[in-house]
């Protein structure tokens, strides 16, 4: 079953919409039967192998802000769901440096409450960093408690904005917070910025690595996935008579 399809079924013909008008504007194609990952627990996952992105789309208005979680460089509102762009980030197969994550978010009040290697990453600055908002959870604590831990987080260097800022900032041209749709023609220079931040190593598709990949078929519902971007950016390109790299 398509994603649209999928959605419609478990929740709205509205929020289907949403998600199909929100994948048109992106200039992507609507991801059909065997080209995303339907997750417990994190939403639909659409890998982006071009671009060393993911789009993640889940139940909710928010995420959990913290410089150990992976942070969308841009969101929208579908409906009921909410979509994420996050960036592509280096796996992490290391047990050490797992316990190490989980015993750092759980000081700061945060449950790391599905830890494992596969829901782990690492910054190009070295930083481990849960990717799966799924497997994480605020823990009821104090009030003094939390007001400490937002006081910390404030003063913590945002070093994932500083890292994916030209990023982040090429979305927000295209498609700024206070319009419905992209500008016509922006688009194309943020996914442009991704394949850049992709050959220059910043950004990785990791979930191609042969553990990673291997897990529910993930690296070929990816590449079956990119199989379509190419051949629609080839028919974009060519009606404009441009070339494509």
């Amino acid at each position: 079953m398509g994603l649209i399809e999928k959605i419609n079924d478990k929740f709205d013909k509205d929020t289907a919409n949403a998600v199909a008008n929100f994948f048109n504007v992106l200039s992507l194609p609507i991801p059909e039967d065997n080209e995303y990952y339907d997750s417990y627990d994190s939403g639909y996952l659409v890998f982006l192998n071009s671009y060393a992105c993911l789009i993640r789309i889940k139940e909710g208005k928010g995420t959990i802000f913290h410089n150990n979680i992976l942070q969308p460089v841009a969101s929208r509102q579908l409906g009921a769901l909410r979509a994420d762009i996050l960036p592509g980030v280096k796996s992490n197969p290391k047990f050490e440096t797992v316990e190490r994550l989980y015993k750092k978010l759980k000081k700061d009040n945060i449950s790391f409450w599905d830890w494992g290697e596969h829901n782990t990453g690492t910054l190009p600055n070295g930083h481990s960093v849960v990717i799966d908002i799924g497997a994480v959870s605020k823990l009821s604590g104090s009030t003094r408690k939390i007001k400490k831990y937002y006081a910390d987080l404030a003063k913590q260097s945002s070093s994932q904005k500083k890292m994916f800022f030209n990023l982040q900032q090429a979305f927000k041209k295209a498609w700024p917070n206070n319009q419905e749709t992209p500008q016509p023609g922006k688009m194309d220079t943020f996914w442009k910025e991704c394949r850049t931040m992709k050959l220059g190593g910043i950004l990785k598709d990791s979930w191609n690595d042969k553990v990673v990949g291997a897990y529910k078929g993930i690296a070929k519902k990816a590449e079956t996935y990119d199989l379509r971007i190419k051949k629609n950016a080839l028919r974009a390109h060519t009606l404009k008579n441009e070339p494509f790299s």
